[in-house]
């Protein structure tokens, strides 16, 4: 009698449909691609299978097993709103290659397909400092073989998608990095970079007091270097991007300024009410056909007298609206603490692109506050961007603005923004 050990070996050996079953659970319970070569009338297909593995982390992992990954809330962060905006991801992000550049060439090379001329091509263009946007202005490729070059190998996990690295960007060591591979990844590091200081110091330094990553360069000579070994450190999960968030702040002043607009504003149409009532009474009086209809002397006496008391409030609220201060713009409201700013507190808008009612007036007032018009033109733009989940630094690259240009534009802005910094 067989028992069930030779029993499936000899099934093995015989059934290339057992064969393939077996050989595709032994790579996917491994989290491994398998890939299956079947024989049909068609001709031969070769599906490929997987358990999609996660490449990246918006928050420290409790697991070991994730130690390592890629730290970041590039992803997690991303809206659907942002996502259906057109050219949004090909702006944003960049392809990272997690093998050598000259082996994933050497491999492609090797097939004899046509279409991996161009995939040859796509590696060779494709950098972790050029977004997809910038790869697919070569020339060479169009934007539209550049995502699907890239979802190929995102797909085969020969790559991964990244926000384009950035010299005057600010780079952390990551909190989640696995630093149990610390010793044989200095060994990796110290055969890819010789010239480099050792993993370990180059660890500290970026531990430090965060600033850009270009002042972690000897010469701007040196700077292509240490963005590859920046695109290594990425590639290991040893850094993550420390990027800033914004929130909008109304100030009280802002608070008070909108308030008193919007009392006068009450004011001035009730009382563009009441003189139409008034000349509408008046002209019912002087109409015969109507005095037939008049109401008696009771129920006229009645609406009199509700009339008067309205009168009264209305001139009561005129009367405290006008010995209200009047609201001056000051250069700096973060700081007004003038007295009839007593008891108002600042408000801290959470998304600024769906404000309505209030919050909308606040984000007008604000504009109004800036003398030059880029500016005032800038805040109506950027206001998308401030939901605390957008980091600034990409603001740049969606907008197709030079960095200078929008952090002076921010800059200018800060009295009124509440920013975070994280990954």
């Amino acid at each position: 009698m067989m028992n069930m050990g030779a029993l499936w070996k000899e099934l093995l050996q015989v059934s290339s449909l057992a064969a393939s079953v077996h050989d595709m659970y032994e790579a996917v319970s491994q989290n491994k691609i398998a890939t299956l070569h079947l024989d049909t009338a068609a001709g031969v297909l070769t599906p490929s299978v997987q358990i999609p593995a996660p490449y990246y982390l918006s928050d420290i992992a409790d697991d070991e097993g994730r130690r390592g990954l890629w730290l970041t809330t590039a992803n997690a962060f991303l809206s659907q709103d942002a996502l259906d905006e057109p050219g949004f991801l090909d702006r944003n992000f960049a392809l990272l290659l997690m093998d050598d550049e000259k082996k994933i060439i050497a491999e492609l090379q090797a097939d004899r397909d046509p279409t991996t001329v161009s995939m040859v091509e796509f590696v060779r263009l494709a950098k972790p400092t050029m977004s997809f946007y910038q790869v697919g202005q070569s020339q060479v490729l169009t934007l539209g073989q550049v995502r699907k070059y890239a979802q190929h190998f995102i797909f085969w996990r020969r790559a991964i998608a990244i926000p384009p690295l950035h010299a005057r960007d600010t780079y952390i060591v990551s909190p989640n990095c696995d630093l149990g591979r610390l010793p044989q990844a200095s060994h990796d590091w110290q055969r890819a970079f010789p010239v480099a200081p050792p993993l370990p110091n180059f660890l500290a330094e970026l531990s430090m007091c965060p600033k850009p990553f270009k002042a972690f360069c000897p010469t701007k000579a040196h700077r292509p270097l240490y963005l590859r070994m920046l695109a290594w450190l990425m590639r290991g999960g040893w850094v993550a991007q420390l990027c800033t968030f914004a929130y909008v702040v109304v100030w009280p002043e802002i608070i008070y300024e909108v308030d008193y607009e919007m009392e006068a504003e009450e004011l001035a149409a009730a009382a563009e009410e009441a003189r139409a009532q008034e000349q509408q009474a008046v002209a019912a009086e002087a109409s015969p056909e109507d005095q037939q209809d008049e109401p008696s002397s009771v129920e006229k006496a009645r609406l009199e007298r509700i009339a008067l008391r309205a009168h009264r409030a209305a001139a009561d609220k005129a009367t405290t609206h006008a010995r209200k201060t009047l609201p001056v713009p000051t250069a700096h409201p973060s700081t007004n603490d003038a007295p009839h700013l007593a008891g108002l507190t600042p408000h801290l808008m959470l998304d600024a692109k769906k404000a309505t009612g209030n919050e909308s007036r606040y984000l007008s007032a604000i504009a109004h506050r800036f003398r030059d018009d880029k500016l005032r033109s800038a805040w109506q733009l950027m206001c998308k961007y401030f939901d605390g989940r957008c980091a600034l630094e990409r603001i740049a690259l969606q907008e197709d603005m030079k960095r200078n240009e929008a952090w002076a534009l921010l800059t200018a802005m800060s009295e009124y923004l509440l920013c975070t910094r994280h990954w």
